[in-house]
């Protein structure tokens, strides 16, 4: 994760200082918008949050049959971020743009869930990531107002992230199972906002964004440690799959394998499809430069 997170802060630093050179190479013989933004991100999540709140139930479930209570806490799934990004569009007219832009989405979360009364319980810790690279169209409405509506639509491809660590533990006794792997895919993507303007060449926005991006492709190191220094990893493709755990009942997951798990343990077993549609709230600047 800490590896993706460097290329895709340096893909925005290519991104961005590409967006300058543009501006002061073209200068007034093209004329083109620059819109930077930032804000809260909401993700859905989508069988990440599934199979990791099915570990957790599970472990809960182990706990009961063993006499402990549940004494607080709870899965908190991964939905809530931030949305940074830009875009340079190019203007067909006054009223039309197309446009190309990247960003940054993210979300992240963390959960602690004891039982009782001897000490026991589990931590999860979990995040999603992703770089989307956007072709879109924009349009803009009152065009010779000091206040516009815009609204853009267009196609992503998503380069994507995801981690996590789930740490079941009792007294003197823990194991941990931690997975980081990239996916990415194509997505779709939409947002309707309101710009005040400032100046003939800067104005301010209130944007909300939606998206559609349901990624697969994750490849990645799973590992599983324990308390008494051992550890196995597996270098592989990201899995879903329901685990039977017999009395205990069947349970979703997720997890890293060299090869498709099978037996009579796992069923429902499909390369996980990790689910980054959701919706953002930004505000942002925009630049224009006219003929």
């Amino acid at each position: 994760m800490k590896g993706f997170k460097f290329r895709a802060l340096f893909l925005l630093f290519v991104f961005y200082l590409t967006v300058l050179f543009s501006a002061s190479a073209y200068g007034s013989d093209l004329g083109f918008n620059l819109r930077l933004y930032g804000g809260l991100n909401y993700l859905s999540g989508g069988e990440f949050n599934t199979g990791l709140k099915g570990f957790n139930d599970y472990q809960g479930e182990y706990f009961q049959f063993f006499g402990l209570t549940h004494a607080g806490g709870e899965y908190n799934p991964v939905h809530r971020g931030m949305d940074i990004g830009g875009d340079l569009i190019f203007q067909i007219t006054p009223a039309l743009g197309v446009g190309i832009g990247a960003g940054y989405v993210q979300g992240n979360n963390d959960s602690t869930i004891s039982y009782g009364p001897v000490p026991a319980g589990m931590t999860t810790a979990a995040e999603l990531s992703a770089v989307p690279l956007r072709l879109s169209v924009f349009y803009t409405l009152l065009t010779g107002s000091a206040i516009r509506i815009n609204l853009h639509a267009g196609l992503s491809y998503y380069l994507a992230a995801m981690s996590f660590d789930f740490r079941p533990y009792s007294p003197g006794s823990w194991v941990q199972y931690s997975a980081d792997a990239d996916g990415g895919g194509l997505g779709f993507h939409g947002g309707l906002g309101v710009e005040l303007k400032l100046s003939q060449t800067v104005a301010i926005f209130l944007e909300g964004q939606g998206r559609y991006a349901r990624l697969g492709g994750f490849e990645g190191k799973g590992t599983i440690s324990n308390s008494l220094g051992g550890s196995v990893s597996a270098n592989g493709t990201v899995y879903s799959f329901t685990m039977n755990q017999g009395l205990l009942g069947y349970f979703p997951g997720i997890f890293v394998f060299s090869t498709a798990p099978s037996g009579t343990f796992y069923s429902n077993v499909r390369e996980a499809k990790i689910d980054f549609s959701g919706f953002s709230a930004v505000a942002g600047i925009i630049f224009r430069f006219k003929l």
